[in-house]
């Protein structure tokens, strides 16, 4: 399966430390982390999941979450890395 997303391997690295992920810009020395549950939807990212993929994972983990409120936030999450040019979407 080729994956949706691909990651800037020149401008970024990341590291998963203790079960969530640390990324470092650089160029710009910032870092990222992410809480445990940014770190799996970046994870499944890194797998190739597509966005509904993503969801549904989230959804069956976190069985008490709200889908409505799962599909926004998984959504603002992969906007905000491709803003930050962290990863962006293959067409």
């Amino acid at each position: 399966m080729n994956s949706p997303w691909v990651f800037d391997e020149e401008k970024f690295i990341y590291r998963e430390l203790g079960g969530e992920y640390v990324i470092l810009n650089l160029n710009t020395e910032h870092y990222y982390s992410f809480d445990e549950v940014g770190s799996f939807v970046f994870s499944l990212m890194l797998r190739g999941k597509t966005i509904s993929e993503i969801e549904d994972a989230v959804l069956q983990k976190y069985k008490t979450a709200n889908e409505k409120m799962v599909k926004k936030d998984v959504r603002n999450f992969i906007r905000q890395l491709q803003t930050k040019e962290i990863i962006c979407a293959i067409k």
